[in-house]
Protein backbone atom coordinates (compact mmCIF):
# COMPACT_ATOMS: atom_id res chain seq x y z
CA UNK A 1 0.00 0.00 0.00
CA UNK A 2 3.09 2.74 1.67
CA UNK A 3 3.89 2.07 -2.93
CA UNK A 4 0.75 2.99 -4.45
CA UNK A 5 0.44 6.20 -6.39
CA UNK A 6 -1.84 8.35 -4.85
CA UNK A 7 -4.49 10.89 -6.24
CA UNK A 8 -5.86 13.97 -3.76
CA UNK A 9 -8.34 16.15 -4.73
CA UNK A 10 -9.39 19.57 -2.67
CA UNK A 11 -12.33 21.78 -2.42
CA UNK A 12 -11.32 25.76 -2.30
CA UNK A 13 -12.57 29.04 -2.38
CA UNK A 14 -12.37 30.63 -5.53
CA UNK A 15 -9.43 33.38 -4.97
CA UNK A 16 -7.90 30.54 -3.37
CA UNK A 17 -4.52 28.33 -4.61
CA UNK A 18 -2.73 25.67 -3.61
CA UNK A 19 0.96 25.22 -3.89
CA UNK A 20 3.19 22.05 -3.22
CA UNK A 21 6.13 20.38 -4.83
CA UNK A 22 3.22 17.98 -6.02
CA UNK A 23 2.88 17.51 -9.82
CA UNK A 24 -0.67 19.18 -10.15
CA UNK A 25 -3.71 17.13 -12.25
CA UNK A 26 -6.69 19.25 -11.83
CA UNK A 27 -7.56 22.72 -11.17
CA UNK A 28 -10.59 24.57 -11.54
CA UNK A 29 -12.13 27.51 -10.00
CA UNK A 30 -13.24 25.60 -6.58
CA UNK A 31 -10.88 22.56 -6.96
CA UNK A 32 -7.60 21.60 -7.33
CA UNK A 33 -5.78 17.85 -7.37
CA UNK A 34 -2.49 16.60 -7.03
CA UNK A 35 -0.74 13.36 -7.79
CA UNK A 36 1.78 11.03 -5.75
CA UNK A 37 4.24 8.30 -6.63
CA UNK A 38 3.90 7.13 -3.48
CA UNK A 39 2.81 7.63 -0.09
CA UNK A 40 6.39 9.03 1.09
CA UNK A 41 6.44 11.65 -1.57
CA UNK A 42 2.73 12.52 -0.32
CA UNK A 43 3.42 12.50 3.31
CA UNK A 44 7.34 14.85 2.23
CA UNK A 45 4.87 17.51 -0.11
CA UNK A 46 3.37 19.87 2.45
CA UNK A 47 0.27 21.65 0.62
CA UNK A 48 -0.15 25.47 0.99
CA UNK A 49 -4.11 26.95 0.07
CA UNK A 50 -3.75 30.75 -0.13
CA UNK A 51 -4.51 33.99 -2.09
CA UNK A 52 -2.29 34.20 -4.74
CA UNK A 53 0.85 35.30 -2.96
CA UNK A 54 4.12 33.97 -4.53
CA UNK A 55 7.27 34.95 -5.65
CA UNK A 56 9.92 33.77 -7.86
CA UNK A 57 13.69 33.74 -8.62
CA UNK A 58 16.93 31.77 -9.65
CA UNK A 59 20.28 30.97 -7.76
CA UNK A 60 22.74 28.95 -10.06
CA UNK A 61 20.62 26.05 -11.16
CA UNK A 62 17.91 26.28 -8.86
CA UNK A 63 14.43 28.17 -9.25
CA UNK A 64 12.85 29.07 -6.14
CA UNK A 65 8.97 29.98 -5.24
CA UNK A 66 8.25 31.54 -2.35
CA UNK A 67 4.38 31.07 -1.04
CA UNK A 68 2.80 32.81 1.47
CA UNK A 69 -0.69 32.27 3.77
CA UNK A 70 -0.62 35.66 6.13
CA UNK A 71 -3.41 36.11 8.30
CA UNK A 72 -3.20 40.07 8.33
CA UNK A 73 -3.46 39.85 4.66
CA UNK A 74 -1.12 41.90 3.02
CA UNK A 75 1.48 39.99 0.20
CA UNK A 76 4.64 39.39 1.94
CA UNK A 77 6.22 37.47 -0.95
CA UNK A 78 8.26 39.70 -2.40
CA UNK A 79 9.97 41.30 1.01
CA UNK A 80 10.66 37.05 2.46
CA UNK A 81 12.10 36.77 -1.19
CA UNK A 82 14.55 39.64 -0.70
CA UNK A 83 15.65 37.99 2.62
CA UNK A 84 15.84 34.46 1.26
CA UNK A 85 17.48 34.63 -1.82
CA UNK A 86 21.22 36.56 -0.48
CA UNK A 87 21.00 33.20 2.00
CA UNK A 88 20.84 30.88 -1.10
CA UNK A 89 23.50 32.87 -2.97
CA UNK A 90 25.58 31.87 0.66
CA UNK A 91 24.57 28.52 0.61
CA UNK A 92 25.51 28.47 -3.24
CA UNK A 93 29.08 29.67 -2.50
CA UNK A 94 29.86 27.20 0.41
CA UNK A 95 28.42 24.00 -1.95
CA UNK A 96 31.05 25.04 -4.50
CA UNK A 97 28.37 26.72 -7.15
CA UNK A 98 25.38 24.48 -7.71
CA UNK A 99 23.08 23.88 -5.43
CA UNK A 100 21.15 19.77 -5.26
CA UNK A 101 18.21 20.93 -6.92
CA UNK A 102 16.41 22.14 -9.65
CA UNK A 103 13.69 23.82 -8.29
CA UNK A 104 12.74 24.61 -4.54
CA UNK A 105 9.70 26.12 -2.80
CA UNK A 106 9.51 27.87 0.80
CA UNK A 107 6.20 27.72 2.24
CA UNK A 108 4.98 30.37 4.83
CA UNK A 109 2.14 30.67 7.10
CA UNK A 110 2.43 33.70 9.29
CA UNK A 111 0.77 34.14 12.30
CA UNK A 112 -1.16 37.71 13.59
CA UNK A 113 0.94 38.86 16.23
CA UNK A 114 0.13 42.92 16.34
CA UNK A 115 -2.30 42.92 18.89
CA UNK A 116 -0.06 41.02 21.13
CA UNK A 117 2.68 43.98 20.09
CA UNK A 118 0.40 46.40 21.05
CA UNK A 119 -0.18 45.13 24.73
CA UNK A 120 3.32 44.52 25.25
CA UNK A 121 4.36 48.08 24.48
CA UNK A 122 1.47 49.66 26.25
CA UNK A 123 1.17 47.68 29.38
CA UNK A 124 3.19 50.15 31.71
CA UNK A 125 4.08 47.65 34.32
CA UNK A 126 5.28 44.98 32.31
CA UNK A 127 7.74 42.45 33.19
CA UNK A 128 8.33 39.34 30.71
CA UNK A 129 7.22 35.97 32.27
CA UNK A 130 5.21 37.58 35.57
CA UNK A 131 2.71 39.56 33.85
CA UNK A 132 -0.52 36.93 33.78
CA UNK A 133 -2.11 38.62 31.07
CA UNK A 134 0.85 38.52 28.60
CA UNK A 135 0.48 34.82 29.30
CA UNK A 136 -3.20 34.46 28.32
CA UNK A 137 -2.40 35.96 25.37
CA UNK A 138 0.35 34.02 24.55
CA UNK A 139 -1.78 30.98 24.99
CA UNK A 140 -4.62 32.29 23.12
CA UNK A 141 -2.69 33.43 20.34
CA UNK A 142 -0.28 30.66 20.39
CA UNK A 143 3.30 32.11 19.58
CA UNK A 144 5.69 29.53 18.27
CA UNK A 145 7.97 29.49 15.09
CA UNK A 146 9.40 26.47 13.44
CA UNK A 147 10.56 24.69 10.29
CA UNK A 148 10.20 21.19 8.65
CA UNK A 149 12.55 20.35 5.59
CA UNK A 150 11.48 18.40 2.63
CA UNK A 151 12.98 16.84 -0.37
CA UNK A 152 11.93 19.94 -2.30
CA UNK A 153 9.95 21.77 -0.19
CA UNK A 154 10.59 23.97 3.68
CA UNK A 155 7.37 24.87 5.19
CA UNK A 156 7.76 27.54 8.24
CA UNK A 157 5.37 28.68 10.78
CA UNK A 158 6.26 31.84 12.21
CA UNK A 159 4.64 35.12 14.24
CA UNK A 160 4.51 38.36 13.14
CA UNK A 161 3.43 42.11 13.86
CA UNK A 162 4.47 43.33 9.85
CA UNK A 163 6.20 42.11 7.29
CA UNK A 164 9.20 43.71 8.36
CA UNK A 165 8.77 41.67 11.53
CA UNK A 166 9.62 38.37 10.29
CA UNK A 167 13.17 38.51 8.85
CA UNK A 168 15.23 37.79 12.43
CA UNK A 169 13.56 34.69 12.61
CA UNK A 170 13.85 33.76 8.77
CA UNK A 171 17.75 34.75 9.02
CA UNK A 172 18.03 31.54 11.79
CA UNK A 173 16.01 28.98 9.86
CA UNK A 174 16.27 29.56 6.20
CA UNK A 175 19.69 28.22 5.49
CA UNK A 176 19.19 25.08 7.97
CA UNK A 177 16.43 23.50 6.10
CA UNK A 178 17.67 24.12 3.11
CA UNK A 179 20.76 22.35 3.72
CA UNK A 180 18.75 19.46 5.23
CA UNK A 181 18.92 18.30 1.12
CA UNK A 182 22.09 17.15 1.52
CA UNK A 183 21.84 15.33 5.00
CA UNK A 184 19.82 13.81 5.94
CA UNK A 185 17.79 13.78 2.72
CA UNK A 186 20.32 12.49 0.55
CA UNK A 187 23.10 11.05 2.90
CA UNK A 188 21.90 9.12 5.39
CA UNK A 189 20.86 5.68 7.25
CA UNK A 190 18.86 2.90 5.96
CA UNK A 191 16.61 3.91 8.62
CA UNK A 192 16.19 7.16 7.43
CA UNK A 193 15.47 6.31 3.87
CA UNK A 194 13.08 3.57 4.75
CA UNK A 195 11.60 4.91 7.64
CA UNK A 196 8.79 2.87 9.18
CA UNK A 197 6.20 5.48 10.39
CA UNK A 198 3.76 2.89 11.91
CA UNK A 199 6.75 1.73 13.71
CA UNK A 200 9.71 4.19 13.75
CA UNK A 201 12.70 3.72 14.41
CA UNK A 202 15.26 6.55 14.86
CA UNK A 203 18.84 6.99 13.25
CA UNK A 204 21.65 7.33 15.82
CA UNK A 205 23.28 9.71 13.53
CA UNK A 206 21.85 13.00 14.35
CA UNK A 207 25.08 14.28 15.41
CA UNK A 208 25.11 14.26 11.63
CA UNK A 209 22.04 15.16 10.53
CA UNK A 210 20.92 18.27 12.86
CA UNK A 211 24.32 19.09 14.79
CA UNK A 212 26.65 19.07 11.14
CA UNK A 213 24.10 20.92 9.37
CA UNK A 214 23.49 23.71 12.03
CA UNK A 215 27.08 24.10 12.73
CA UNK A 216 27.19 24.39 8.49
CA UNK A 217 24.83 27.14 8.73
CA UNK A 218 27.00 29.38 10.96
CA UNK A 219 29.72 28.76 8.76
CA UNK A 220 27.98 29.42 5.97
CA UNK A 221 27.32 32.54 7.15
CA UNK A 222 30.69 33.81 8.24
CA UNK A 223 31.89 32.73 4.85
CA UNK A 224 29.85 35.34 2.48
CA UNK A 225 29.90 38.36 5.28
CA UNK A 226 26.58 37.43 6.98
CA UNK A 227 28.07 37.13 10.01
CA UNK A 228 31.44 38.85 10.68
CA UNK A 229 33.73 36.78 13.28
CA UNK A 230 32.69 38.37 16.42
CA UNK A 231 28.70 37.67 15.25
CA UNK A 232 29.85 33.78 14.58
CA UNK A 233 31.55 33.36 17.90
CA UNK A 234 29.59 35.96 20.08
CA UNK A 235 25.89 35.70 18.51
CA UNK A 236 26.21 31.96 17.18
CA UNK A 237 28.49 29.69 19.18
CA UNK A 238 28.14 31.24 22.43
CA UNK A 239 24.68 30.89 22.76
CA UNK A 240 24.91 27.31 21.82
CA UNK A 241 27.49 26.55 24.01
CA UNK A 242 25.99 28.27 26.95
CA UNK A 243 22.69 25.49 26.03
CA UNK A 244 25.00 22.67 24.79
CA UNK A 245 26.71 22.26 27.87
CA UNK A 246 23.73 22.75 30.45
CA UNK A 247 22.82 18.91 30.86
CA UNK A 248 21.86 17.49 34.19
CA UNK A 249 23.70 14.37 33.66
CA UNK A 250 26.39 12.93 30.95
CA UNK A 251 24.67 11.48 28.00
CA UNK A 252 25.87 9.47 25.01
CA UNK A 253 24.52 11.59 21.61
CA UNK A 254 24.18 8.19 19.76
CA UNK A 255 21.90 6.99 22.58
CA UNK A 256 19.96 10.37 22.56
CA UNK A 257 19.56 10.27 18.48
CA UNK A 258 18.36 6.64 18.85
CA UNK A 259 15.81 7.62 21.93
CA UNK A 260 14.96 11.41 21.08
CA UNK A 261 10.79 10.35 21.07
CA UNK A 262 11.17 8.79 24.80
CA UNK A 263 11.96 9.74 28.09
CA UNK A 264 14.35 11.39 29.38
CA UNK A 265 15.63 12.09 26.08
CA UNK A 266 12.41 13.87 24.53
CA UNK A 267 12.43 17.01 27.14
CA UNK A 268 16.27 17.88 26.01
CA UNK A 269 15.44 17.59 21.88
CA UNK A 270 16.71 21.59 21.63
CA UNK A 271 20.35 19.70 22.61
CA UNK A 272 20.48 18.54 18.93
CA UNK A 273 20.58 22.01 17.85
CA UNK A 274 22.36 23.57 20.95
CA UNK A 275 24.57 20.35 21.82
CA UNK A 276 25.03 19.10 18.06
CA UNK A 277 26.76 22.06 16.39
CA UNK A 278 29.42 22.28 19.28
CA UNK A 279 30.07 18.57 18.63
CA UNK A 280 30.48 19.33 14.60
CA UNK A 281 32.56 22.23 15.73
CA UNK A 282 34.74 20.59 17.89
CA UNK A 283 34.97 17.26 15.31
CA UNK A 284 35.71 20.19 12.46
CA UNK A 285 39.11 21.22 14.41
CA UNK A 286 40.11 17.84 15.11
CA UNK A 287 40.03 17.30 11.50
CA UNK A 288 42.04 20.01 10.95
CA UNK A 289 44.43 19.13 13.78
CA UNK A 290 44.88 15.19 12.66
CA UNK A 291 45.29 16.46 9.29
CA UNK A 292 47.78 19.24 10.01
CA UNK A 293 45.46 22.07 8.64
CA UNK A 294 45.23 19.97 4.96
CA UNK A 295 41.23 18.31 5.63
CA UNK A 296 38.32 20.20 6.88
CA UNK A 297 34.84 18.48 7.99
CA UNK A 298 33.10 20.70 5.05
CA UNK A 299 35.56 18.66 2.64
CA UNK A 300 35.34 15.50 4.26
CA UNK A 301 31.54 15.75 4.21
CA UNK A 302 31.16 16.94 0.59
CA UNK A 303 33.73 14.28 -0.57
CA UNK A 304 31.39 11.05 1.73
CA UNK A 305 28.08 12.87 -0.38
CA UNK A 306 29.21 13.20 -3.67
CA UNK A 307 29.77 9.33 -3.41
CA UNK A 308 27.29 8.38 -1.29
CA UNK A 309 24.69 10.82 -1.57
CA UNK A 310 20.90 8.70 -1.97
CA UNK A 311 22.48 5.88 -1.36
CA UNK A 312 21.21 4.31 2.19
CA UNK A 313 24.19 3.48 4.46
CA UNK A 314 23.83 1.08 7.14
CA UNK A 315 24.06 2.68 10.80
CA UNK A 316 27.14 1.25 11.35
CA UNK A 317 28.86 2.72 7.74
CA UNK A 318 28.39 6.06 8.19
CA UNK A 319 31.24 6.85 11.05
CA UNK A 320 33.89 4.72 9.69
CA UNK A 321 33.52 6.71 6.28
CA UNK A 322 34.39 9.97 7.70
CA UNK A 323 37.33 8.36 9.82
CA UNK A 324 38.59 6.24 6.42
CA UNK A 325 38.17 9.70 5.04
CA UNK A 326 40.29 11.98 7.57
CA UNK A 327 42.55 9.94 9.57
CA UNK A 328 42.39 6.64 11.93
CA UNK A 329 42.92 8.60 15.13
CA UNK A 330 39.98 10.16 14.42
CA UNK A 331 37.78 6.94 15.54
CA UNK A 332 38.85 8.28 18.98
CA UNK A 333 36.76 11.50 19.14
CA UNK A 334 33.83 9.71 18.10
CA UNK A 335 34.02 7.17 20.83
CA UNK A 336 34.89 9.77 23.32
CA UNK A 337 32.23 12.91 22.75
CA UNK A 338 29.70 11.36 19.93
CA UNK A 339 29.32 7.48 20.97
CA UNK A 340 30.49 8.16 24.54
CA UNK A 341 29.74 10.56 27.67
CA UNK A 342 32.81 12.53 28.22
CA UNK A 343 32.39 16.26 28.99
CA UNK A 344 33.45 18.21 25.64
CA UNK A 345 36.62 19.94 25.70
CA UNK A 346 35.74 23.31 24.33
CA UNK A 347 38.58 25.00 25.29
CA UNK A 348 41.15 22.57 23.85
CA UNK A 349 39.45 22.85 20.76
CA UNK A 350 39.10 26.41 20.41
CA UNK A 351 42.93 26.59 21.08
CA UNK A 352 43.79 24.39 18.37
CA UNK A 353 42.10 27.50 15.74
CA UNK A 354 43.75 30.38 18.07
CA UNK A 355 40.63 31.09 19.48
CA UNK A 356 40.66 31.80 23.82
CA UNK A 357 37.31 30.01 25.51
CA UNK A 358 36.74 29.98 29.16
CA UNK A 359 33.83 28.83 31.12
CA UNK A 360 33.80 31.30 33.56
CA UNK A 361 35.80 34.56 34.32
CA UNK A 362 35.60 37.02 37.10
CA UNK A 363 36.24 40.57 35.55
CA UNK A 364 34.35 43.83 35.25
CA UNK A 365 31.01 43.43 32.81
CA UNK A 366 28.41 46.54 31.33
CA UNK A 367 26.43 47.95 33.75
CA UNK A 368 23.50 48.66 31.95
CA UNK A 369 19.89 48.82 33.30
CA UNK A 370 17.65 48.45 31.04
CA UNK A 371 13.42 47.66 30.90
CA UNK A 372 12.60 46.01 27.17
CA UNK A 373 9.99 44.15 25.25
CA UNK A 374 11.33 41.61 23.10
CA UNK A 375 9.40 41.91 19.84
CA UNK A 376 10.79 39.54 17.06
CA UNK A 377 13.29 41.52 15.56
CA UNK A 378 13.86 43.90 18.15
CA UNK A 379 13.35 45.10 20.92
CA UNK A 380 11.02 48.44 22.46
CA UNK A 381 13.17 49.76 25.41
CA UNK A 382 10.72 50.49 28.37
CA UNK A 383 12.55 52.12 31.38
CA UNK A 384 16.53 52.84 30.92
CA UNK A 385 19.04 54.62 33.45
CA UNK A 386 20.30 56.78 29.76
CA UNK A 387 17.69 58.98 30.15
CA UNK A 388 19.09 61.57 27.85
CA UNK A 389 20.44 59.18 25.56
CA UNK A 390 17.78 56.84 24.93
CA UNK A 391 13.96 57.17 25.18
CA UNK A 392 10.70 54.70 26.24
CA UNK A 393 9.79 54.01 23.00
CA UNK A 394 13.12 53.10 20.96
CA UNK A 395 13.54 49.77 19.45
CA UNK A 396 16.97 48.45 18.68
CA UNK A 397 17.11 45.27 15.91
CA UNK A 398 17.77 42.24 18.09
CA UNK A 399 20.87 42.14 15.11
CA UNK A 400 22.42 45.08 16.46
CA UNK A 401 21.40 44.44 20.17
CA UNK A 402 22.27 41.04 20.24
CA UNK A 403 20.71 37.76 21.65
CA UNK A 404 22.33 38.72 25.57
CA UNK A 405 21.96 42.79 24.84
CA UNK A 406 26.10 43.15 25.47
CA UNK A 407 26.80 43.36 21.63
CA UNK A 408 26.79 47.55 21.28
CA UNK A 409 29.82 46.86 24.31
CA UNK A 410 31.60 43.78 22.76
CA UNK A 411 35.38 44.57 20.66
CA UNK A 412 35.69 43.04 17.38
CA UNK A 413 38.20 40.62 19.67
CA UNK A 414 35.48 39.34 22.00
CA UNK A 415 36.30 41.49 24.70
CA UNK A 416 34.22 44.49 26.57
CA UNK A 417 34.88 47.77 26.62
CA UNK A 418 36.69 49.54 29.27
CA UNK A 419 35.04 52.21 31.40
CA UNK A 420 34.65 55.30 29.73
CA UNK A 421 34.76 53.76 26.11
CA UNK A 422 31.96 55.06 23.93
CA UNK A 423 29.01 52.61 23.33
CA UNK A 424 27.26 53.50 19.60
CA UNK A 425 23.85 52.05 19.33
CA UNK A 426 21.81 52.03 15.85
CA UNK A 427 18.26 52.63 16.47
CA UNK A 428 14.91 53.71 15.28
CA UNK A 429 13.15 56.66 17.11
CA UNK A 430 8.99 57.71 16.23
CA UNK A 431 10.09 56.07 12.98
CA UNK A 432 13.51 57.23 11.98
CA UNK A 433 17.21 55.19 11.75
CA UNK A 434 18.89 57.52 14.18
CA UNK A 435 22.57 56.23 16.02
CA UNK A 436 23.32 57.17 19.61
CA UNK A 437 26.04 56.89 22.15
CA UNK A 438 27.12 56.99 25.66
CA UNK A 439 30.55 55.70 27.67
CA UNK A 440 30.16 52.25 28.78
CA UNK A 441 29.53 51.89 32.47
CA UNK A 442 31.37 48.37 34.02
CA UNK A 443 30.58 46.75 37.30
CA UNK A 444 32.14 43.42 39.45
CA UNK A 445 30.62 40.53 37.34
CA UNK A 446 31.49 36.94 36.17
CA UNK A 447 31.45 36.23 32.09
CA UNK A 448 30.40 32.94 31.76
CA UNK A 449 31.45 31.50 28.36
CA UNK A 450 33.85 34.02 27.83
CA UNK A 451 35.12 33.34 24.01
CA UNK A 452 37.61 35.79 22.37
CA UNK A 453 40.31 36.19 19.66
CA UNK A 454 43.56 34.84 20.52
CA UNK A 455 46.14 38.67 19.83
CA UNK A 456 49.04 36.06 19.38
CA UNK A 457 48.88 32.84 18.00
CA UNK A 458 51.36 30.32 16.71
CA UNK A 459 52.00 29.91 13.57
CA UNK A 460 50.00 26.75 13.05
CA UNK A 461 46.95 27.81 15.20
CA UNK A 462 46.92 31.22 12.73
CA UNK A 463 46.93 28.66 9.37
CA UNK A 464 44.32 27.09 10.94
CA UNK A 465 41.99 29.86 12.38
CA UNK A 466 42.27 31.11 8.97
CA UNK A 467 41.00 27.92 7.33
CA UNK A 468 38.18 27.67 9.55
CA UNK A 469 36.96 31.02 9.56
CA UNK A 470 37.27 31.20 4.92
CA UNK A 471 36.36 27.47 4.39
Amino acid sequence: MQDLRINVNFLKPANFFGLTSLETILESSDSQGFTAKDYDELFDSPILFSKSDIAKFKVANTEFIVGVYNEMGNPLSEHFAEIIKPKMMALKNFVGGQLPVDYYIFLFYVKDFSKLEKFLIECPDFEWGNTKKALKINREYGYSHGAVEHNNCSLFCTSAVSAEQTSFELFDFIIHEFFHIYTPKSLHSNLIHDFDYVNPKLSAHRWLYEGVTEYFTGLIKLKTGLYDVNDFLQEFLRPKIQRGTQLKKPMSFIEFSKNANKEPYRNVYFQFYARGPILAMLLDFEIMRLTRGKKTLREAFFKIWHEYKNTPLEEDEIIPLFVEEVHPDLQLFFERYIVGKEPLDIESGFRTVGIKYKKEVSQKVPLFRLSYVPLFQYICIKKVDYPDVLKTGDKIHMKDWGRRGRKPFTKPDGEFLEEGEMVEVPLIRNGEDIKVSFPAKLKGGVYQHKITVMQEMTPVQKKLFIKWVNQ
